[in-house]
């Protein structure tokens, strides 16, 4: 993941976020869930920063949605060690995406700040804007 196709995701995101009318945190990390950029909108709430993180950060350790992984949590209890073990890292709810670049994992996206549904469509948009 570059730091300029990160931030194109980033403007992605806002633009839908925007469209919607919601204000957010945008997070973007690297295959090994480092952070390459980062953006909070003016008027995102404080806790959006590190939820954002935490999305993007989950989906990139397990080249999942998070979505699908809050599901899982559901009825897979080891999910609470996992957690713990990345010192309450990850942030297993909607909004985390994995990236792919040229047919290859690159990264994920993770977005906060809206209902569930409309931090996916963001991070739906960042995913989009990487190519």
């Amino acid at each position: 993941m570059d730091l300029d196709t990160a931030n194109k995701m980033i403007v992605a995101s806002f633009r839908r976020a925007q469209e919607q009318g919601i204000r957010i945190s945008s997070a973007v990390v690297d295959e090994g869930g480092h952070l390459v950029a980062f953006a909070r909108m003016d008027g995102a709430s404080w806790v959006t920063v590190k939820i954002s993180q935490g999305k993007a950060y989950a989906a990139a350790a397990f080249r999942t949605p998070t979505a699908a992984l809050a599901e899982r949590r559901k009825t897979e209890t080891f999910w609470t060690d996992i957690v713990g073990v990345h010192e309450g890292k990850m942030v297993l709810a909607g909004g985390g995406l994995p990236v792919k670049v040229g047919g290859h994992f690159a990264g994920a996206v993770g977005v906060s700040g809206g209902k569930e549904e409309q931090d996916i469509e963001c991070a739906t948009a960042g995913v989009k804007a990487a190519g």
